[in-house]
């Protein structure tokens, strides 16, 4: 019975890694080796798990960062433009070295 139950946590974590729900994964995974701590399949499986949870999450940080410094020059440039419009040159030239220096 508790080697099914172990199987069954595989299948979930397995599944999980394929949806790419990797805390998932590796929440199974970690309570299918404290079931199995011998298992040196499973610990590798928890492994790939685990580097795959730290690639997404830092890949996600990347994402986020990306967009900000986008959000952050285009309201730089949005500004600019209005000082542009506004024929106010001296701050629209600051705003558009300051643009630049966000792409």
């Amino acid at each position: 019975r508790q080697k099914k139950i172990t199987e069954t946590m595989l299948t979930n974590a397995r599944e999980a890694m394929t949806a790419k729900d990797f805390n998932k994964a590796v929440n199974l995974f970690k309570q299918a080796a404290q079931r199995e701590p011998a298992s040196v399949e499973i610990q590798k499986e928890l492994t790939l798990a685990e580097q795959a949870q730290n690639t997404a999450r830092l890949a996600a940080i990347k994402q986020k960062e990306e967009a900000d410094k986008k959000a952050k020059f285009q309201g730089v440039l949005s500004t600019a433009n209005k000082n542009l419009t506004d024929k106010n040159f001296d701050s629209a030239i600051v705003g558009f070295k300051e643009a630049l220096t966000l792409s």
